[in-house]
């Protein structure tokens, strides 16, 4: 009896409503007709036919649309407001009446009837709630026209995928970068070089040239002394994004992950635009070093598509000649070498802050910036807060 309960309920839930009822409204009169007087049988052909119609018109309905969907931009970011055009026309002789469009991208929506043959356009206004390359799942219409016993879709093709990149945020410089200038890719260093400024003073080195020479250190130390510059140049970034899952915590665009990407975004789009060369490791992704517009944007492509993967920690050489920016929780934190975490730089999501139990970061404050929260981000990352020159 149990199992037999079980299973009644199993096809309540499963089977619509409308159906369900139709089929008992046909045992009734199978049951009356046969029992008390035939001609309730009469009654058969009539639900019969509702059967039909039910079943049979939302696949007259949807099956001879043809359809197209078209972006107006191909890249938007995270919350950017985006139009689409969907250009459709109803090839059968049923006009396309009670179907609703499924895009992905925000509520469902009415088509508008219209005549057959007529090829008609309809303006989407839509919001990308979180990164990705949309439609995430095939966009379709749907109809459950005219009783809703059952629903037909058909797919819309789709002209060309919307690719969301992550949120950014405004950035400073990083601690390295003394001045910018973003048009002609001159910027200065802190590191001794030949060119800029003078830092210092040294020892004279054999071919050190005579202009270089300082003549009041000379005479106060009694041997040659030579001034030192600032380097100037091109500086090179190392970004490397912890995509371990190991080390997030959280669900959905407010997860510890989410936010690192946009944090991992932020600083590649800022330095990229003011004049660096940026390289980019986040789980099996790696891109190269490299400068300009078009690197900004394969980055942000790459992070819009970014997942989690398991044992993705990359172990990047001790003592590399260009900065490590290193990005993940206090957790992440925790779990690279010591000697490398002490040459790195980089930012700690305090784990507790987005929904995680326990924290690590005693042992690691003096050399990351900590962030107690998506509301304490944006500041950080402009330098107002703890940034990376505070602590490098």
């Amino acid at each position: 009896m149990t199992r037999l309960l079980k299973t009644f309920d199993w096809l309540l839930q499963r089977i619509n409503k409308g159906v369900l009822a139709l089929l008992l409204c046909t045992l009734v009169v199978v049951v009356v007709g046969y029992a008390f007087h035939p001609r309730v049988l009469m009654l058969l052909p009539l639900l019969l036919l509702l059967f039909v119609v039910g079943i049979a018109g939302p696949w007259l309905t949807v099956l001879g649309l043809r359809s197209e969907l078209r972006f107006d931009k191909e890249r938007v970011h995270e919350q950017e407001e985006v139009s689409a055009t969907l250009r459709y026309c109803q090839k059968l002789l049923v006009p396309p009446w009670g179907v609703v469009t499924e895009v992905g991208l925000g509520d469902p929506r009415w088509l508008p009837a219209s005549l057959p043959y007529r090829a008609e356009e309809l303006r989407l206004s839509l919001m990308p709630p979180h990164r990705g390359a949309y439609p995430i799942a095939s966009p379709c219409f749907r109809s459950g026209f005219p009783f809703g016993l059952c629903y037909a879709r058909k797919s819309i093709s789709v002209d060309q995928k919307l690719i969301v990149w992550p949120r950014t945020f405004p950035v400073a410089a990083p601690p390295d970068w003394l001045s910018t200038d973003a048009a002609t890719g001159h910027i200065e260093t802190r590191r001794a070089g030949t060119d800029g400024e003078t830092c210092g003073v040294r020892a004279y080195r054999r071919g050190d040239p005579m202009r270089w020479i300082h003549w009041t250190q000379t005479a106060r130390h009694g041997r040659m002394m030579v001034r030192e510059f600032q380097a100037t140049g091109t500086p090179k970034t190392l970004i490397v994004l912890d995509c371990d899952p190991q080390s997030h915590v959280g669900d959905g665009a407010d997860s510890s992950f989410e936010w690192s990407i946009r944090i991992a975004a932020s600083l590649a789009n800022g330095w990229l635009a003011a004049g660096a060369e940026v390289e980019l490791r986040a789980g099996a992704l790696h891109i190269p070093a490299t400068g300009g517009q078009r690197q900004s944007s394969a980055i942000l492509d790459g992070l819009a598509t970014v997942a989690l993967s398991p044992d993705s920690m990359h172990r990047v050489a001790i003592g590399h000649d260009i900065p490590v920016v290193f990005i993940s929780t206090d957790i992440g934190w925790a779990k690279i070498d010591r000697q490398q975490a002490r040459s790195w730089l980089g930012f700690a999501l305090v784990n507790t802050a987005f929904g995680g139990d326990r924290t690590l970061m005693a042992a690691l404050s003096d050399h990351v910036v900590s962030l107690h929260g998506p509301a304490s981000i944006p500041a950080n990352l402009l330098g107002q807060g703890r940034g990376l020159a505070d602590v490098a």
